[in-house]
């Protein structure tokens, strides 16, 4: 319509909190007062968006659970660029890195929110001073450290030269799907540029390459002090062939039924899963053969 058309408008639209309306006569200029430009989703477009409101400046989160200011304390007109800092500022710190989205598909470079090894809890006094509370909505923010009584967030591990890493995400948009955590692991060799004391040469750890097997993880639940344990072969059937600098992408049914080799990857092994809202632990073991799981391989 021109500028200055009113019209009336029979569709569905959402009001500043979030409730669906319909059927409302609109002016032009109304119709603008109401308008929001998408900044950012999740990759299904209906769990999570972020959206500009075009006549407050303020950057609001779209959830199942209605729509609510992004930025702490609402941001006024400047809420974009506090929003956009404050990704910015987690880079800087290392707390967040750079990298797939999607882990399977390296052309989804982003922004990846779960919790490097150098992510510490955040403090009142870590924060700009206008704020009192991170700017950035609970999602975004890092679960409770693993280790109760440790200021990290993120777990790692590393046995005979295998470094395995792990951190998550709460995501209370999922809870209607079941879901509150999403967690990732990422898995990999040590290499001799890293400078980690931890290193081991090829002779003395005794293997050039070494492939993952099987899982083993163990969820506790404080309230009931009932222990779940979870076993399989591989990973959301994967089963990475690891070398030092990266790792092999082998798929199968199982670690007797592997797919052909899969391609050559120069970068860190990671996966995604998610589990249920818990109060309590979420641990585990990965078990890795020698070598490779192919009986035809030398």
């Amino acid at each position: 319509p021109d500028d200055d058309e009113d019209y009336f408008d029979n569709d569905l639209w959402l009001d500043d909190s979030g409730r669906q309306r319909q059927g409302r006569w609109q002016s032009q200029t109304q119709r603008t007062m109401k308008c929001y430009i998408p900044l950012a989703a999740s990759n299904n477009l209906d769990a999570k968006h972020f959206d500009l409101q075009v006549s407050t400046g303020k950057v609001r989160l779209q959830t199942a659970e209605g729509r609510r200011d992004a930025v702490s304390g609402g941001g006024g007109l400047d809420s974009v660029l506090v929003w956009l800092e404050e990704h910015a500022r987690r880079l800087e710190n290392g707390s967040v890195s750079v990298g797939p989205i999607v882990t399977s598909g390296p052309a989804t470079l982003g922004i990846t929110l779960f919790p490097t090894l150098k992510a510490t809890h955040p403090s009142p006094q870590s924060l700009p001073s206008s704020m009192s509370s991170p700017p950035l909505p609970t999602a975004h923010l890092p679960i409770q450290p693993i280790v109760k009584k440790c200021n990290t967030i993120t777990s790692r591990a590393v046995t005979r030269n295998v470094e395995v890493i792990a951190s998550a995400v709460y995501t209370p948009e999922l809870q209607d799907r079941g879901l509150a955590f999403i967690y990732s692991i990422r898995i990999r060799l040590l290499t001799p540029d890293d400078n980690d004391p931890k290193y081991l040469s090829p002779e003395a750890r005794g293997y050039s390459t070494c492939q993952l097997h099987s899982r083993h993880w163990m969820i506790t639940d404080d309230a009931t002090c009932r222990t779940e344990h979870v076993r399989g072969e591989g990973v959301i059937g994967l089963f990475p062939l690891l070398r030092e600098g990266g790792y092999r992408y082998d798929s199968g049914s199982s670690a007797q039924h592997l797919e052909p080799p899969g391609p050559e990857r120069k970068t860190v092994f990671s996966y995604q899963s998610c589990t249920g809202p818990i109060s309590g632990s979420f641990k585990g073991s990965l078990r890795f053969v020698v070598g490779n799981l192919r009986e035809d391989e030398e």
